[in-house]
């Protein structure tokens, strides 16, 4: 169950959106996996696949699915941070009508300057005391 995860990251408001209208995202990206990916695989994947390789950002994968039938099926949103999240994400998805599982992906946080504090600018000093 669950191998293709479809990931966008374009405009978060419209994708959890209820309106009717369908938001067209050219840069959806359809991810296939051998078996039924955990939390870890996704989140790795996204980072591969976006190239959000630093790790000091954080991904925050949220999940979409409908609820409800009719004429006026809705969307709600769940959150995915942990494998307990990913796990009942999954379960909802697939005891809806709807079996896509579709995530919209978010980078978040990093450091604009990397300061490595154990790297040391200043010259060495020699034994004797004298620069």
């Amino acid at each position: 169950m669950a191998r293709i995860v479809n990931v966008h990251h374009v405009d978060k408001e419209a994708f959890f959106s209820n309106n009717e209208e369908e938001i067209v995202d050219n840069g959806e990206k359809v991810m296939v996996f051998a078996n039924s990916p955990t939390y870890a695989e996704v989140v790795a994947r996204v980072r591969e696949v976006f190239e959000w390789m630093d790790p000091r950002e954080k991904v925050e994968l949220d999940g979409r699915y409908f609820v409800g039938s009719g004429h006026r099926p809705r969307k709600k949103k769940i959150p995915n941070t942990c494998e307990l999240d990913w796990g009942a994400y999954k379960e909802v998805v697939a005891a809806s009508k709807d079996k896509s599982l579709e995530l919209f992906a978010t980078k978040v946080g990093g450091d604009r300057l990397h300061f490595d504090l154990n790297r040391c600018t200043t010259t060495k000093m020699s034994t004797t005391g004298a620069p």
